[in-house]
């Protein structure tokens, strides 16, 4: 073989490897005449990608997975305007397919029939080292797995099928430990497969991690193409297919059962709130809260359940802020005008009082907002703009605190606000 030269196989020629190839939905897929090497191709093609992504993802020699992309987009199953013309056009549709009837992909064996060994040439000294205590066939079974540790999926290094599903993994795993673990043959003589099975057994838990992790095993099944043979890729294409179909039957169900749930929730919700109106209407804001709210739990997109919600919480925020009053006869506590302002944030009243309980309490910050929110929201002028103005001046803020008071005055503010305008 002359110098640089491999044995890869050479790009295909044609068409531009950047030429974008997308998916054809999976229902119209499903009744196109597909081959298992075309079902395999059309799941890597898992969305809108340049061809020469699609070709690298299929770890099939160049020109075989070009031909195959090109078969497809004269059948339909990918769609890419650049390959069309060189694709040519469809063959006529023949047997099942022009009844109609979806192809069946073929599903390969989950376990081979025969040994996987059959046909490796093994090295008569290893096999038949004196004083092991291992049966022949138990024999051939490691060293054929030692010596293709490398080469060999984890679905072939368990022997199972790559469409295989978890709990056949986990059977696999399970058995593979009880035969190739060193752990499992303590007090055997074992001699140079004592090695090998150590060798075996950090493979065994690679493939565990991979395998029985949905998301590790779905990149594996992507990632490792190369690694599998042409058995292993049918089954993950039949295995993509599956959970393609799965997925979409999912979404209707789903669905269906929203809109059963929506129909069957929305005249309660109604009801709801009807009664969440008549308690608001008898002076019960509390019994209005609780009914607007269980209406939103029953059916969360009815919007006059929250607007019944924030009406009551209005009605009850004033309520509470009168009772406070009548009983301290003065400014409420801090907390209780905190719990108003909870239940309604554009209480103006409740924003006066905690700007003059925080101006006493030298939490100037906190004060300086309050009252500015009580001016925004309407407040008597003459004294939001005097808590306001004693706010900034106490802040160092004198000519804002000059502004404030001025317009204080101009409002109407007593005397206070006047010798504060003289201090700034």
């Amino acid at each position: 073989m002359p110098a640089g030269s491999d044995n890869r196989t050479p790009p295909a020629p044609g068409v531009s490897r950047t030429v974008t190839v997308e998916p054809a939905p999976v229902a119209e897929v499903q009744r196109m005449q597909l081959t298992a090497e075309e079902a395999f191709v059309y799941t890597r093609a898992d969305r809108p990608m340049p061809l020469g992504t699609l070709l690298a993802s299929c770890g099939l020699p160049e020109a075989q997975a070009r031909g195959l992309v090109e078969s497809l987009v004269r059948k339909g199953a990918l769609r890419a305007p650049g390959l069309a013309a060189a694709a040519g056009p469809a063959a006529a549709p023949t047997g099942a397919a022009r009844a109609g009837v979806a192809p069946v992909v073929p599903v390969p064996a989950a376990v081979r029939a025969e040994p996987r060994w059959t046909g490796y040439r093994f090295t008569p000294a290893e096999l038949d080292e004196k004083g092991v205590e291992l049966e022949i066939d138990l024999r051939k079974e490691i060293l054929f797995l030692f010596y293709n540790r490398e080469r060999l999926s984890h679905y072939r290094f368990l022997g199972i099928s790559a469409a295989a599903g978890d709990a056949e993994v986990r059977r696999a795993l399970d058995d593979g430990a009880r035969r190739l673990h060193p752990d499992a043959y303590r007090g055997r003589s074992l001699g140079g497969f004592l090695a090998r099975l150590e060798a075996l057994a950090p493979r065994l838990d690679q493939a565990r991690a991979t395998l029985l992790d949905a998301k590790a095993r779905e990149a594996y099944d992507r990632q490792a193409g190369t690694v599998f043979t042409s058995e292993e890729r049918q089954a993950l294409a039949l295995r993509e297919v599956e959970r393609l179909e799965e997925e979409e039957r999912d979404q209707k169900r789903r669905g269906s059962q929203l809109l059963q749930s929506q129909f069957a929730n929305l005249p309660r919700a109604r009801a709801l709130v009807a009664d969440a109106r008549r308690a608001l209407a008898g002076g019960n804001p509390i019994e209005a809260i609780r009914l607007a709210q269980q209406a939103q739990g029953v059916d969360p997109r009815l919007a006059e359940a929250e607007e019944v919600r924030r009406k009551a919480c209005v009605v009850q925020a004033a309520q509470m802020l009168k009772t406070a009053r009548a009983e301290r006869g003065g400014v409420p506590g801090l907390a209780l005008l905190q719990r108003v302002l909870e239940l309604d944030p554009d209480n103006g009243a409740a924003h006066e009082d905690c700007a003059r309980i925080c101006l006493e309490q030298n939490d100037l910050r906190a004060a300086q907002m309050h009252a500015q929110r009580a001016i925004d929201l309407g407040r008597p002028q003459a004294i939001a703009r005097e808590l306001l103005g004693e706010t900034l001046l106490k802040l160092g803020l004198r000519k804002n605190a000059a502004r404030e008071l001025e317009r204080a005055i101009a409002a109407g503010a007593g005397e206070k606000a006047k010798a504060l305008l003289k201090s700034c």
